[in-house]
């Protein structure tokens, strides 16, 4: 579950720190994936990742590595949830409650956030 990426093609600039040469990963399209920074994974599917994990060459864009790759050589489904932020949004309690995972935020607005959302006066519809 997560932000869902469908038909990303690798980065071949090799200036680019999302690099990724052809020895590393021959396919012109990477297998739909979850992008980071955050996704969420059932527990029953942890171990067979893990383990089928172990005997791929690894990727070091561990989204499309772990979601991708080996997700999509076990027929695990990925699913597209909304609620995945991974784009900065207007800041402000209410539309960060909507969200489950939310990037871009610096610390010192992590930790405004987290004061006014426990304070309780942030009222929503």
């Amino acid at each position: 579950f997560g932000r869902l990426a469908k038909k990303w093609k690798p980065i071949r600039n090799s200036r680019s720190k999302y690099y990724v040469s052809v020895d590393q990963f021959s396919p012109a399209i990477f297998p739909d994936f979850t992008t980071g920074p955050a996704y969420l994974l059932t527990s029953d599917i942890v171990h067979e990742l893990y383990d089928h994990a172990l005997d791929v060459t690894y990727l070091k864009l561990e989204d499309v590595f772990t979601t991708g790759i080996i997700a999509q050589s076990l027929n695990i489904k990925r699913v597209h949830i909304n609620e995945f932020l991974n784009k900065r949004i207007p800041f402000n309690v209410c539309n960060i409650k909507k969200g489950i995972s939310i990037h871009m935020i610096k610390s010192h607005e992590q930790f405004d956030l987290w004061k006014k959302l426990l304070d309780g006066r942030s009222k929503c519809k």
